[in-house]
């Protein structure tokens, strides 16, 4: 029957975690990071700074950093060895400026994006089909303490002050409503409901990251007096922190007697970024279409992270599962094409493996681009990769202002 296949393959995904799942959690859909660019680099997001928020899906501190709006759709086919209609899909909006970013995929409008979880159609005993999914609904807000309070003071006349340049630290908070559909209640011990469906679960995220640029322009941090000129050299290091769905909530059925908790994630990330700035003539004269004020010749990113799952055990400690060993490589070109490395180590999940990331891109004068990302990552020993897929776009309303007032 077709209703017991779609179970054998649920099974499959908890076990193997296609990206570290535990067996027997509640909200499968929590655990999968929408952002293929973080894929590429073993998902080692939760310190990418330079992502444009991109990765705040683990750590929303980092909305602090849009500029714009932002779209990205992202697919998924999970397990293909064993099933061919099991995607995971998301949409989501993303906007900001002056230090300030928010996401949405779902809230507060069902037309602002999705996260699903599809797990394909089933059989029905007595005919019919079903299909069985998870979606989650979620808005987002980070922001960088450093940024806002410049913009502030800025705007007030009190100066125009340069810490931003080296030093960033921000904040995040996020709400996440799952709803989880199995089965219709014909194919389950008591009848009484027309789907086996959980009632809407929230967790909440948080997120902190901390950035320090030791190096920008000739001079060290110390030396600064005036802006660097365009064309030199930047490092940056940075510290980020994602603690997922808290409290501590479980997902329950009307129609089935268990409840399945939902697993909290604590993300550890810090992220080395080396980048050199385009030259004003060289930005204006050669490549200006393509590339923003903010464009670089090159930029080389490290990224390094540590993933722990946790639930409640008794007497107030928690149970913590065998952390998750993250790591990342970004080398892109021009603000046109990216290379991405990554490996993973999950002992518990039986994964262990590279990961490889590619995006291809473009833009005018940034006000507005796009951008294809690609990611191949590894699954449970014994399965073959998985190959995802998104497409960002973005609109920098801001830049466009400053271009029609020149």
């Amino acid at each position: 029957m077709r209703v017991r296949a779609a179970w054998m393959v649920l099974v499959a995904l908890c076990a193997s975690r296609v990206e570290a799942q535990p067996t027997g959690t509640g909200a499968i859909v929590l655990k999968f990071d929408p952002s293929v660019r973080d894929a590429g680099m073993g998902g080692a997001a939760a310190a990418s700074f330079w992502t444009n928020g991109e990765a705040s899906w683990c750590n929303p501190a980092l909305l602090g950093s849009v500029r714009g709006i932002g779209y990205d759709y992202s697919s998924t086919q999970l397990v293909p060895s064993l099933a061919d209609d099991i995607f995971f899909r998301a949409e989501r909006f993303r906007i900001g400026e002056f230090g300030i970013g928010a996401s949405f995929s779902g809230e507060p409008s069902d037309r602002l994006g999705f996260a699903r979880l599809d797990y394909g159609t089933s059989e029905v005993p007595g005919g019919g089909t079903f299909t069985s999914f998870e979606d989650v609904d979620t808005w987002a807000v980070g922001a960088d303490l450093v940024d806002v309070t410049e913009n502030i003071l800025r705007a007030a006349h009190v100066g125009d002050l340069v810490l931003t340049r080296t030093l960033g630290v921000s904040i995040g908070y996020a709400s996440k409503k799952v709803r989880v559909v199995l089965a219709p209640s014909s194919v389950l011990p008591e009848p009484g409901a027309e789907l086996s469906a959980s009632a809407p679960v929230e967790v909440l995220d948080r997120g902190l990251l901390v950035r320090f640029t030791p190096y920008e322009g000739g001079r060290w941090f110390f030396q600064r007096d005036a802006m660097p000129e365009h064309g030199n050299f930047r490092f940056d290091v940075a510290y980020g922190l994602g603690i997922q769905n808290q409290p501590d909530e479980q997902v329950v059925f009307p129609l089935i007697p268990n409840s399945d908790p939902i697993a909290r994630f604590t993300h550890h990330g810090i992220a080395l970024r080396a980048s050199r700035r385009m030259a004003d003539e060289f930005r204006d004269t050669t490549l200006g279409w393509v590339v923003g004020p903010y464009g670089e010749y090159w930029s080389v990113s490290v990224a390094a992270g540590r993933e722990t799952e946790s639930y409640p055990g008794t007497g107030g400690d928690r149970i913590t599962i065998e952390p998750v060993e993250r790591f990342g490589l970004e080398m892109e070109l021009l603000d046109l094409v990216a290379f991405r490395y990554g490996y993973l180590e999950d002992e518990r999940g039986q994964i262990s493996g590279s990961t490889l990331g590619l995006s291809l891109g473009l833009q005018y004068r940034g006000f507005a681009g796009v951008r294809w990302d690609f990611a191949k990552i590894p699954q449970a020993e014994g399965l073959a990769k998985v190959e995802r897929h998104a497409v960002v776009a973005f609109v920098d309303g801001i830049e466009i202002a400053r271009a029609l007032r020149h």
